[in-house]
């Protein structure tokens, strides 16, 4: 079983240890009726989740004159009151992380969420005590760029075989693809099953549950 091969998991928090889409989607909003426009449906802040948060969205926005330096305090402000409102763990993310934690793994965060935002969150959720490091881009680089994982090997002296990184978006798989280590994605987040395997996954899991009993030989399979 890949638990029992791999020693360093990887987990993407948003979308994959956290459903926030609420407390994200009101305060994006809130910044941008703040700043006179009008806000983005469910479908388009969806897809915003994921990248680096700048070119995505001021391509939806699509005014010229949005200024996402002018959006990004007022965003970050709102969300930062609000931030675990609603937003709460997803299911099995406990139980997943006592097991790897009781099994010696090294566990960290990698996310495009800033590194403040999102170790205020993890211990407001009471997750951040299982993660050696909680990275956001402004520690490194946004993913897909591969320098955050590239570091934690090197920082931590670990075995880039023995990583794996776990997400629910194109981005996870493309940052876990750019720094040669086994990618996982799971399809309960802000991507679908099909967008996911278009990305060829090494593997693929219904639940994070699923992870402690992931087979090696079941790659590019959706476990159920």
């Amino acid at each position: 079983m890949i638990i029992n091969k791999k020693e360093t998991f990887i987990f993407d928090l948003d979308g994959t240890l956290i459903d926030s889409f609420s407390d994200v989607k009101q305060a994006i909003n809130q910044a941008l009726i703040d700043l006179g426009f009008a806000p983005l449906e469910t479908i388009a802040i969806k897809a915003l989740i994921g990248p680096n948060l700048s070119e995505p969205l001021t391509k939806i926005v699509n005014n010229p004159a949005f200024d996402y330096q002018k959006f990004e305090p007022i965003f970050s402000d709102h969300y930062t009151k609000k931030n675990t409102r609603n937003t709460c763990l997803y299911p099995d993310v406990i139980t997943v992380l006592k097991e790897l934690s009781n099994k010696n793994k090294n566990l960290f965060i990698l996310t495009n969420k800033p590194t403040y935002q999102s170790v205020e969150i993890c211990k407001q959720l009471n997750i951040s005590q299982y993660m050696l490091e909680i990275i956001g881009p402004d520690i490194y680089e946004p993913k897909p760029s591969n320098k955050a994982i590239n570091s934690i090997i090197q920082n931590y002296n670990l075995n880039r075989e023995s990583c794996v990184m776990i997400g629910d978006t194109e981005i996870d798989i493309q940052t876990s693809k750019a720094a040669n280590i086994t990618s996982i994605a799971i399809t309960y987040g802000y991507r679908s099953k099909d967008e996911l395997l278009e990305q060829k996954p090494d593997y693929i899991i219904d639940s994070l549950a699923d992870l402690l009993t992931l087979k090696r030989n079941s790659q590019n399979k959706t476990l159920t």
